[in-house]
């Protein structure tokens, strides 16, 4: 008798732990996909767009873990329904420090990781563009943002205004005892002409670091223009701090105004080099020398951006 009341007792305390850990989990979930509709909520408003998440979970602790399937930023209203979305991102990782807000109310992310994001921009031949964002302001401080690293990025530009269609691979590399740099290589047309093109530069968030300035190394092939552009901006976002040595060379001068934005004459083939730069809100191309033709060339090139 007293075996059989036990046994009963033991299987009601089983059933009642497997009832209270059941329904932890069912309001985990509840939970869980409540605050994934929030988020959404917010990030539609934030950007003006409509964003959707496929799954979200989030591992809680002193730095708490983040994780966002399958996001996806739509087009604008009205935009044909066949091309891609904006951007579709199949991991988003974010790490939020919460100890920090709590103390001092300061949004702290130590680590971002975007794995596999893809972006469509587009702009139609009338200058409807899907990438122009309605941005809404937060009306906080800005988040401190650690280190952000992207794995597997693609853009695709099609702009049909700058008879352009081509396609960034972009990544975040790591090599040892050396800062991240951000790899960029594209290929396609631009201006109607083949361009190939490959960057590597320091990341996104370093632009924003006064201390260390910015190093670039870009090469671009344009049909039979070819440009090199390398060095350092301490202040990229501002253009200021520029100590860069940008190389031209190609058939015709004519042929960089597609590059440049700057009206240049039909010349013979060209050779150039010189320092590059911004001062007094105006680009400065200059101690150039090089050759156009059978002609030497030095001086200063200015123009107003």
């Amino acid at each position: 008798m007293a075996e059989r009341q036990r046994r009963r007792w033991w299987l009601l305390g089983l059933g009642l732990l497997i009832l209270v850990v059941g329904g932890g989990v069912v309001a985990w979930q509840v939970g869980q996909v409540f605050l994934r509709s929030v988020v959404e909520a917010r990030a539609s408003a934030t950007l003006g767009r409509k964003v959707s998440i496929g799954r979200l979970r989030i591992s809680p602790g002193r730095v708490a873990t983040i994780t966002a399937d399958d996001v996806v930023i739509a087009n604008p209203d009205r935009w044909p329904a066949g091309d891609p979305p904006l951007a579709d991102i199949k991991r988003l990782v974010v790490r939020v420090d919460l100890w920090t807000y709590l103390r001092s109310r300061q949004i702290d992310i130590p680590e971002i990781d975007v794995q596999q994001p893809h972006v469509f921009a587009a702009e139609r031949p009338d200058h409807a563009a899907n990438y122009h964002l309605a941005m809404a302001g937060s009306g906080g401080a800005a988040p401190r943002i650690g280190e952000l690293r992207i794995e597997g990025g693609e853009v695709h530009a099609a702009l049909a205004p700058l008879r352009a269609d081509f396609t960034v691979s972009v990544r975040t590399e790591q090599a040892p005892d050396r800062p991240a740099a951000l790899v960029a290589d594209a290929r396609g047309t631009y201006a109607g002409q083949p361009i190939q093109a490959s960057a590597t530069g320091g990341t996104i968030l370093s632009l924003r670091d006064a201390a260390h300035p910015w190093p670039i190394d870009l090469r671009v092939a344009n049909g039979r223009t070819e440009a090199r552009l390398q060095g350092t901006v301490a202040q990229p976002l501002a253009l200021a701090g520029a100590q860069l040595r940008l190389q031209l060379a190609g058939p015709s001068l004519i042929a960089l105004r597609p590059l440049t934005g700057i009206a240049l004459p039909e010349t013979p083939p060209f050779q150039l080099s010189g320092a590059l730069d911004f001062v007094d809100h105006r680009i400065r191309f200059h101690d150039i020398a090089g050759r156009v033709g059978s002609s030497d060339l030095e001086g200063t090139i200015a123009v107003e951006p």
